[in-house]
């Protein structure tokens, strides 16, 4: 399955749904952001694709708001994700997610277009942490 849409509920007065596009395909980490996603008092939803063709293909419909994008992915590169998201989509937050914590890496990812990296986190409240920090702006 391309994406799924975990949705946290949103509390009448709340601020607006955001969303955010994860392009990743390890289904322990992707399990990890929706479950990050449910924690976290605003409402929010998940848009997540786990190749490279999948998310090309969603670009073409629409932009996401926030974007974390993998760096290995099983058919290409999530530096070549961030160009093209970039391209499509110039307001979009852009952040490599990666577990390597290698300067190369961001250096190519920031020249890609992207805002920043960030470390896949060890456990459930890291990653909690880090999705309501991306959701908070």
């Amino acid at each position: 399955m391309e994406a799924s849409q975990p949705r946290a509920e949103n509390e009448p007065g709340a601020p607006p749904l955001r969303a955010l596009t994860l392009l990743e395909d390890d289904e322990v980490d992707a399990y990890m952001v929706g479950r990050a996603l449910m924690r976290i008092e605003a409402g929010c939803v998940l848009e997540r694709h786990s190749t490279l063709r999948g998310f090309r293909r969603a670009l073409r419909e629409h932009c996401p708001e926030i974007a974390l994008v993998d760096r290995n992915l099983p058919d290409g590169s999530g530096i070549d994700a961030i160009r093209d998201l970039r391209e499509s989509c110039p307001s979009a937050r852009i952040y490599l997610f990666t577990s390597l914590d290698e300067t190369d890496e961001l250096d190519r990812a920031i020249a890609a277009g992207a805002d920043g990296a960030f470390t896949k986190p060890a456990n459930g409240h890291e990653f909690a942490a880090l999705v309501l920090s991306l959701m908070r702006g």
